[in-house]
């Protein structure tokens, strides 16, 4: 960027102020943890709270450094250890951008300090953090993270640290984390923006903060000059905000928190061309397509030679072509268990033997255009990462890829962070509403993923009951997809198949005469599952009481809370569907069977019908249970809440038999 600092020497510019009330404010007497904080043994509004922020203050600051602007900012953070469970709040880890030429746009961390404070018969002991307890470590070409470990902590222990980045992209402001996984006593951000400055504030989450806006005046050196202009300064303040605690089917409870986000847009210096720092997805696009771990991976097919030889070229079905690829491919590299947006050199990943699924999607992706399969790279944001906004372009807010194959009309899809399925079956992570299609002449070409991993099954029972109540049946199951992968992988981890078993019918109160899997490893195929087992049933004389779905479809509900602040996050929709078939023993009869069960969520979302009927020597039963949606709101959570609880009741509902007098 050209230098800015001569461009404004002539401005004159008024400065404006204006008065603002500020909250009541904790310690802030950096190194010096009060009695009070020391002896502290439990935090009164979250009594299980492993640790607490007892104060995080972050202010940011322009500069002018060598006629150019930069950007400050100042992190202070004291937090209490209150249980050995929190010990881990002392592990802390700092994102920021680097570049290897020093030449290029770069940020650094300066200053840092740490120290642990413990009690020690009564006296405040403390110990710094040394430079052998610092770490950095590289998470992709351009971003690294510095990694710290404080001494000695306990339950009992404060820590605190502070430090500074400096930053050459003063146009992409930080955004303001503002809740914790632990619950945040006090927090403050600060910043005072230039008025050249073009910007917008966007705030997220559930709780009010106290947010002061005011215009000052502001004044920038550079050698022996100087000048001044107006500044919107915002004073921002937060107190005792609860934690984002784990909750069921939620990818990552940081996402849904309060946030504070500033977006520069340009700067409008009077007598000077606008400067402009919008992105759009078009030249995100470009940079993509241009990088050398990204665009020139997906150029050069890496394995021509081997699909000659195994035939590939040759092969007419798509379909079949498409397994052969993959195939090949995972033949010769695996998944390291990165998921990144970055890739490397296909040759790298060959050498290494294991690469990234990006690399493996870009690498797939040129394997099956070269065999006449057009296929492109789409990028996303992961479900634990987001939420997407796809109305603020930028880099920063992609994480990862797919490999998506037009067909017709429509598309299919396939991740290599998926190990042992094909294709539309996605990692639940990348289960997403909008991924971009990075193409060289079309653009703004978007897709919806949702529909494109199902898990879903198919089970057919047959059942006979004697006159003691024991069940003894057979069940023929078929699992597609999302369902089938699952299988897959429950079947991997197991020690042997005796392990898979005992872990998979745990919950189920059978005992199992034979058992059979197949096409547990092709991919390209659903899994079958057929076995024969007994059930014993309640028998009191005259009568029998038989659970009519014999598997309950939960066991529990994973939801226990009455209510809940962030959404329900379900990893795909689904569609299961069972039929049963009991044959009645001679000399009995049906005395009572279930009511219909029709239950659905608001939007038609979770839905689940079950019906029995009778004819004269047996019973049917049909039982589906659907999810048609994703995400669910906070304010739908009752709902949600319900349908499993009654989901969980009903698996308990028992056909009723008599013997015939």
């Amino acid at each position: 960027m050209k230098k800015i600092f001569f461009l404004i020497m002539a401005m004159m510019a008024l400065a404006l102020t204006a008065n603002a009330q500020s909250l009541e404010k904790p310690n802030l007497k950096w190194g010096n943890p009060t009695q009070e904080e020391m002896s502290m043994t439990i935090y009164s509004p979250d009594p299980e709270a492993e640790a607490v922020v007892l104060c995080k203050t972050t202010s940011q600051r322009y500069d002018l450094v060598a006629g150019d602007f930069k950007l400050y900012y100042q992190v202070k953070c004291r937090i209490k250890i209150l249980k050995n469970e929190g010990k881990d709040q002392a592990n802390i880890a700092i994102p920021y951008y680097y570049n290897g030429n020093k030449l290029g746009s770069r940020e650094e961390i300066e200053s840092f300090k740490g120290t642990s404070f413990n009690l020690v018969n009564g006296k405040v002991v403390k110990d710094k953090v040394s430079k052998d307890m610092i770490t950095h470590e590289d998470i992709s070409k351009t971003r690294r993270v510095m990694k710290v470990t404080f001494p000695k902590v306990e339950a009992g222990t404060v820590i605190e640290y502070e430090y500074t980045i400096n930053s050459d992209f003063y146009f992409n402001v930080r955004d303001w984390v503002v809740q914790s996984s632990i619950p945040v006593a006090y927090t403050s951000y600060e910043i005072t923006i230039p008025e050249w400055f073009r910007q917008s504030l966007n705030t997220t989450g559930h709780y009010n903060l106290d947010v002061n806006k005011k215009t000052v005046n502001m004044s920038f050196h550079e050698g022996t000059q100087s000048i001044t202009c107006n500044g919107e300064r915002y004073e921002i303040h937060g107190k005792n905000l609860p934690a984002l605690k784990k909750e069921p089917f939620v990818f990552n409870p940081m996402v849904y928190g309060q946030k504070v986000a500033f977006e520069i847009v340009g700067i409008a210096i009077p007598g000077v061309a606008y400067k402009s720092f919008a992105v759009n997805w078009d030249d995100i696009d470009k940079q993509l397509l241009n990088d050398d771990d990204f665009g020139d991976v997906m150029k050069k097919n890496p394995l021509k030679k081997e699909m000659q030889e195994a035939g590939i070229y040759d092969i007419t079905d798509r379909t079949e072509k498409i397994n052969a690829i993959i195939r090949l491919l995972r033949s010769r590299v695996k998944w390291n268990e990165k998921i990144t947006l970055s890739g490397s050199s296909a040759s790298k990943a060959l050498k290494e033997g294991s690469a990234s699924n990006t690399t493996l999607n870009l690498m797939l992706t040129a394997m099956l255009n070269d065999a006449g399969i057009e296929a492109h790279p789409a990028v996303l944001c992961t479900r634990d990462e987001g939420p997407f906004m796809p109305t603020r372009p930028s880099m920063e807010t992609l994480s990862t890829t797919v490999v998506v194959i037009p067909n017709g009309q429509n598309f299919d899809c396939v991740d290599c962070s998926i190990e042992h399925s094909g294709i539309n079956v996605l990692n639940p992570l990348m289960v997403v509403n909008n991924a971009r299609i990075v193409h060289p002449k079309i653009h703004d070409w978007w897709i919806d993923l949702t529909t494109k991993s199902v898990a879903s099954s198919r089970s057919v029972i047959t059942a006979s009951i004697d006159e003691n109540g024991l069940v003894t049946a057979t069940r023929k199951s078929i699992y597609q997809d999302a369902e089938a992968d699952d299988i897959r992988d429950d079947y991997r981890d197991a020690k042997d198949e005796a392990e898979f078993l005992q872990e998979r019918f745990k919950n189920d109160n059978i005992e199992i005469q034979d058992y059979s899997i197949e096409d547990i490893d092709d991919f390209t195929k659903p899994v079958k599952e057929t076995m024969s087992f007994t059930q014993q049933q309640t028998c009191t004389g005259d009568h029998i009481y038989v659970n009519q779905l014999i598997f309950p479809l939960i066991s529990e509900s994973p939801f226990k809370s009455e209510t809940r602040i962030l959404p329900v996050d379900l990893p795909y929709q689904e569609n299961h569907n069972i039929s049963i078939v009991f044959t009645i023993p001679d000399g009995w009869e049906v005395e009572e069977t279930p009511k219909p069960i029709a239950l659905i969520t608001e939007n038609n979302g979770l839905a689940l019908k079950v019906l029995s009927q009778v004819n004269e020597k047996a019973i049917n039963v049909s039982c589906r249970l659907t999810n048609n949606r994703l995400l669910y709101a906070p304010e739908e959570y009752v709902g949600v809440e319900m349908f499993f609880d009654d989901m969980q009741k009903h698996s308990k509902d028992m056909i009723v038999l008599r013997k015939k007098q």
